[in-house]
C-alpha cells in the first residue's frame, strides 16, 4: 500500500511536469510566430518582441524565460518589476485609487498622531542637558503635590547637596504698562538661581546681577522675545524702556531667546528675594514653585530622598506648624507632559489599529484579486518563473501601492496635524513644537515598508505557491481554496475585532463625557460673562483705590441693558488655585482648620446662582471699618461643625492675609452657601471660606468679574469694554463666557474623545468595506455553484440565507475576539473615565449591535445580488 501511494504521487508529479512542459512549449511557439510575423512587417527584432509580449496580455512571461538564459542583472530585474507593477496598477485604476485612499487614511492618521507624540513627548526640551532639570514640590500626607512654603525652601536650599542650583518662581497674571499698550500677561518673580538653572543665555542684554536679586536692589526686568518684538518694537536699546509692574518701575535689561516662556506662557521676569520677603508660615502653600538642576551622578530618587530627610527634620523641629511630610521630585519633562502621556500614547495606539485594519482590508482584497490572476501567474510559472520571482513581482506591486499611499498619507497627515493643533486644548503642552519633521518622515517610510509587508507579503506568498498545472487545466472554475478561505476568515475577523476595540474605546469615552457633563457644578454657567482684570499697582496703590474702582465699575455695568447681576471673585470656581492654607478656629488653637480662600462680593453668589443655605450674604453694610465677617460653604461647615451651626463661629489668620489685616482680627461666620465643584466638573468639593472684597480688597487686585445677563453674553462685551476703558484706561481685560470656561475645563477629555471617535468611525467604514469586498468576491467566484443551487430548486431566500450565514460566521468570530480584546485593553482607559467602568455593558452591547448591523448590510448587498443569478447564464459562462 505504501509503494502504491508513492507510485501515484510520482505519476501525478510526472503528469504535472508534462503539462507544464507542453504549455511552456506551446506558448513559446505562439510567441515566436507572432514575433517573426511582426519582424516581417518591418519592425526591428527587439520592438517585435516587445509588441508580441504586449499582445500576450501584458504578461512578460517569455521575457522571463529569455532572461534566465542570458543572466539579466538584479537592477534590471528590479526596474522591470517596477514597470510591470506600474502597468498593472494603471490597468486597475479603480482598485488602485481605493487602495491608495485606504492606505492614505491609515498612514496619514498614524503619521499625524506620531507628529503630536514626537513634538510633545519625544523631542527634548530646548535647554542644555534637559534631563537634569527637575521640579520640586512639597509632599502632603496623602502623597499629593503642593507648592513650597517659604521657610521650608530656605532650609532645602541651604542643606541639600544634590543640586547645582535650586530656584523658586512665583507666576501669575500681571498688568504691564510701558509698552505699546497696557497688556495683561503672565509674569514671574524669580529667585537668584532661576536663569542659571536653565543655562539659557539672553539673545539681547543680560540676566539679573547679584545686586538686582537682593531685596530693595535696582529694579530690572527680563522679557521674552515675543514681548520684545510686539511691545518694544525689537529695540535693542533696552535701557530706554521702563515697564510699570505691580506699582514699580523696571528697566528692561535682557531678552530671552524665542520659545523660552517658562513657566507656562511667561513673558516678563522680575527678580525677587522671595525667601527673604515671604511669610514665615510653613503651611502657606500659595507661595512659589521650585525648579533645580541635578548634579552629575545624582538621580531623581536620590534628590527626593535627601529633600524628604530634610523635611522630616523640619517636621520634627516645628511639629504641627508643618503639614508637609516630604518632597516630590520629578523631571521637568515629566512635569510638563506627564498628564498627557497616556492619552497621547492611547491615540497613537488607536491610529496603529486603524492602520492594521487598512492592511487587513487590502490584504483580503489582494488575496481576492490574486485569485483572478491565478491563470496569469500559472502561465509565468509554466514558462520558468520561480516562486521567488513571482513573490518578488507581487511584493513590488505592494511596495508601489504602499509608496503611493505614503505620499497621499503625508498630505492627509499635514491636514490632520493642522486640525489637531487647532483643536488642541490650551492645557496641551508644547503645541508649538508639533510639526512634520525629518523624524516624522523617517517614521512614515518605516510605516510604509511595514504596511507593504503586512498587506502584501501574505497574499504574494500564497498566490506564488499555486499549482500552475492544476490552474491551467481547471478552466475558469477557480474557487477559493480551503487555505485561502481560512486566510480570508482571519483577515475579515481581524478587521471586525480591531474595529470593535476602537469603537468600544470611543464609546466609553463618549459615555464618560456625557456623565461628566451631567454633573451638577453647584453654579449656573449659562448666561454669564466673565472679565479677568489685573489692576496695575502704580494706578491703584492701596485698598481704597481698589474699592473705589470696583464700586464705580459695578455701577456702570449694572446700567447696561440686559445686565441682571454683577459679582467678583479672585478665583472662578472652574479655575485651579493655590489660595489655601491653615486658619485658626476660636477655641481650638492655631492651625485647627484648612481651606480654600476666596475674596468675593455679595452679588457674586447671585450672579453665578450659588444658593444660600442658611444665614445671609454680604451686603452694603459690610464695609471697611465694620466687624469682619465671612461665609463658608457646606463642606467646611460639615467638616468643622458637623453637629452644630456654623453661624456665629469665629476664625482668623486666614489666607496668609494676616500680615496686611492683622493676625488678631477675627472673622464671624454669617452665612453658609452651597458647594461648587472646584477646578473642573470632576474636581470635587473643597472646604472654602469667602471674605468680602469691600473688607479685604487686596486679593481682588487680580480678579474675575462675573456678569449675569438676560441677553447672549457676547452681545454686551463691547459695552462692558467701553465702560471699563472710561474708568480704567490702563486696565486690560480678557473676556469669556462661563460656558467657555466650562468647555475649556473638559477640553482635554473632549479632544481625546473626538480623535478616538474619528478613528473609530474610519475603522467602522473600513471594516464594512472589507466585509463587503470579500463577500462580493466570494459570491462572484461561486456563481456556477449558486446557479446550480437555483437550478435544482433552491429558492432565492434560501440562497440569501446561505450567503448571510457564511458571512456572519466570519463576523461572529471577529466579534467574540474583539469583545475579549476590548475587555483587556480598555482598562488602559480607566484613568480617563468618569462614572463609567471599563467593562460598561451598555457600551459593549451598543457597539456589538452597531457592528453587527453594519456587517449585515455589507453582506446583504452581495447576498441579494446572488439571488438574481440566472442559472442558465451561469452554467453557460463555465
Amino acid at each position: 500500500m505504501h509503494w502504491m501511494g508513492i507510485t501515484r504521487r510520482l505519476r501525478a508529479l510526472f503528469s504535472r511536469r508534462v503539462v507544464e512542459r507542453e504549455m511552456r512549449e506551446e506558448l513559446a511557439l505562439h510567441f515566436e510566430l507572432q514575433a517573426r510575423e511582426l519582424e516581417r512587417s518591418g519592425l526591428q527584432p527587439e520592438d517585435a518582441r516587445r509588441v508580441a509580449v504586449h499582445r500576450f496580455g501584458g504578461i512578460e512571461v517569455v521575457k522571463e524565460s529569455y532572461r534566465d538564459a542570458r543572466g539579466v542583472r538584479p537592477l534590471e530585474d528590479l526596474m522591470q518589476d517596477i514597470r510591470v507593477g506600474l502597468r498593472t496598477l494603471r490597468k486597475n485604476a479603480g482598485f488602485t485609487a481605493v487602495a491608495v485612499l485606504t492606505l492614505a487614511l491609515g498612514i496619514g492618521a498614524t503619521t499625524a498622531i506620531f507628529s503630536v507624540v514626537n513634538g510633545i513627548l519625544l523631542r527634548p526640551l530646548p535647554y542644555p542637558e534637559p534631563g537634569r532639570l527637575v521640579v520640586v514640590h512639597e509632599r502632603q500626607p496623602n502623597g499629593s503635590d503642593n507648592r513650597i512654603a517659604a521657610p521650608n525652601f530656605v532650609d532645602w536650599r541651604q542643606q541639600s547637596r544634590s543640586f547645582t542650583g535650586l530656584a523658586v518662581y512665583q507666576d501669575g497674571i500681571v498688568t504691564v504698562l510701558g509698552g505699546e499698550k497696557p497688556v495683561q500677561i503672565e509674569g514671574a518673580n524669580v529667585s537668584q538661581d532661576f536663569f542659571p538653572v536653565f543655562r539659557v543665555q539672553p539673545v539681547v542684554g543680560r540676566t539679573f546681577t547679584p545686586d538686582e536679586l537682593k531685596d530693595g536692589g535696582p529694579s530690572a526686568a527680563v522679557v521674552s522675545y515675543d514681548f520684545w518684538r510686539n511691545q518694544l518694537g525689537s529695540d535693542r536699546k533696552l535701557a530706554a524702556h521702563q515697564l510699570r509692574i505691580l506699582g514699580r518701575s523696571y528697566t528692561v535689561v535682557g531678552v530671552m531667546p524665542a520659545g523660552f516662556h517658562f513657566p507656562g506662557t511667561c513673558d516678563v521676569w522680575i527678580p525677587d528675594d522671595l525667601a527673604g520677603a515671604a511669610s514665615a508660615s510653613r503651611t502657606a502653600h500659595n507661595w512659589a514653585a521650585a525648579i533645580g538642576r541635578l548634579r552629575d551622578g545624582v538621580g531623581v530618587a536620590r534628590a527626593q530622598s535627601e529633600l524628604t530627610d530634610i523635611q522630616a527634620r523640619i517636621k520634627t523641629q516645628y511639629g504641627s506648624n508643618v503639614n508637609a511630610v516630604g518632597a516630590n521630585v520629578r523631571t521637568l519633562h515629566d512635569e510638563l507632559v506627564g498628564s498627557v502621556t497616556q492619552p497621547l500614547l492611547l491615540l497613537l495606539g488607536a491610529a496603529a489599529l486603524v492602520l492594521l485594519i487598512a492592511c487587513a482590508n487590502l490584504g483580503s482584497t489582494l488575496l481576492a484579486r490574486g485569485t483572478a490572476r491565478q491563470r496569469e501567474l500559472a502561465v509565468r510559472a509554466a514558462l520558468g518563473a520561480g516562486g521567488r520571482r513571482l513573490v518578488r513581482q507581487l511584493f513590488t506591486e505592494s511596495l508601489l501601492l504602499a509608496s503611493l499611499g505614503a505620499m497621499a498619507g503625508l498630505v492627509v497627515a499635514e491636514l490632520l496635524v493642522r486640525t489637531l493643533v487647532a483643536l488642541a486644548p490650551a492645557s496641551l503642552p508644547r503645541v508649538s513644537e508639533i510639526r512634520i519633521d525629518g523624524w516624522v518622515l523617517i517614521f512614515t517610510v518605516v510605516v510604509s515598508l511595514l504596511t507593504a509587508i503586512l498587506f502584501g507579503l501574505l497574499p504574494a506568498r500564497r498566490l506564488a505557491r499555486s499549482d500552475p498545472g492544476r490552474v491551467l487545466t481547471s478552466g475558469s472554475r477557480g474557487t477559493a481554496s480551503g487555505g485561502r478561505g481560512i486566510q480570508w476568515s482571519v483577515l475579515v475577523g481581524g478587521e471586525v475585532a480591531l474595529a470593535l476595540v476602537l469603537l468600544v474605546g470611543a464609546g466609553l469615552l463618549i459615555r464618560s463625557f456625557q456623565q461628566l457633563l451631567g454633573v451638577n457644578p453647584g453654579y449656573e454657567s449659562a448666561g454669564v460673562l466673565t472679565m479677568n482684570l489685573a489692576l496695575p499697582e502704580s494706578v491703584y496703590p492701596d485698598d481704597g483705590a481698589i474699592r473705589t474702582f470696583y464700586s464705580e465699575l459695578f455701577a456702570a455695568i449694572r446700567a447696561i441693558p440686559g445686565v441682571q447681576d454683577v459679582g467678583l471673585t479672585n478665583v472662578l470656581p472652574i479655575e485651579s488655585s493655590f489660595w489655601n492654607g491653615d486658619f485658626d478656629i476660636e477655641g481650638r488653637g492655631p492651625g485647627s482648620g484648612y481651606s480654600e480662600y476666596r475674596v468675593v462680593n455679595g452679588n457674586y453668589f447671585r450672579a453665578l446662582g450659588i444658593p444660600l443655605i442658611r444665614g445671609r450674604l454680604f451686603n452694603d453694610n459690610d464695609r471697611a471699618g465694620m466687624p469682619d465677617i465671612a461665609l463658608v460653604n457646606q463642606a467646611l461647615a460639615h467638616r468643622y461643625w458637623p453637629d452644630e451651626s456654623a453661624l456665629g463661629k469665629r476664625i482668623r489668620n486666614l489666607g496668609n492675609d494676616s500680615f496686611r489685616y492683622g493676625a488678631d482680627r477675627w472673622l464671624t461666620v454669617v452665612g453658609v452657601v452651597g458647594n461648587v465643584q472646584q477646578g473642573a466638573l470632576n474636581g470635587g468639593v473643597r472646604a472654602t471660606v469667602f471674605v468680602d472684597e469691600a473688607q479685604r480688597p487686596f486679593r481682588a487686585r487680580y480678579a474675575s468679574v462675573v456678569i449675569r445677563t438676560t441677553v447672549p453674553p457676547s452681545h454686551i462685551v463691547s459695552a462692558v469694554r467701553s465702560r471699563l476703558h472710561q474708568l480704567g484706561p490702563d486696565v486690560p481685560a480678557k473676556f469669556a463666557t462661563m460656558d467657555e470656561h466650562v468647555a475649556q475645563s473638559v477640553a482635554s477629555r473632549r479632544f481625546v474623545m473626538s480623535v478616538l471617535g474619528f478613528f473609530a468611525e474610519v475603522a467602522l467604514i473600513l471594516a464594512g468595506v472589507g466585509i463587503y469586498g470579500v463577500v462580493s468576491y466570494q459570491v462572484a467566484q461561486r456563481t456556477r455553484e449558486i446557479g446550480v443551487r437555483l437550478a435544482l430548486g433552491a429558492g432565492p431566500n434560501r440562497v440569501m440565507a446561505h450567503v448571510l450565514r457564511q458571512g456572519m460566521m466570519l463576523v461572529g468570530i471577529g466579534l467574540i475576539v474583539g469583545v475579549l480584546a476590548a475587555l483587556a485593553l480598555t482598562r488602559l482607559l480607566s484613568s480617563l473615565l468618569y462614572a463609567v467602568s471599563a467593562g460598561d455593558p451598555i457600551t459593549f452591547a451598543t457597539v456589538v449591535g452597531l457592528l453587527t448591523a453594519v456587517a449585515l448590510l455589507a453582506i446583504y448587498i452581495p447576498a441579494r445580488r446572488a439571488t438574481r443569478v440566472d442559472p442558465l447564464v451561469a452554467m453557460q459562462a463555465e
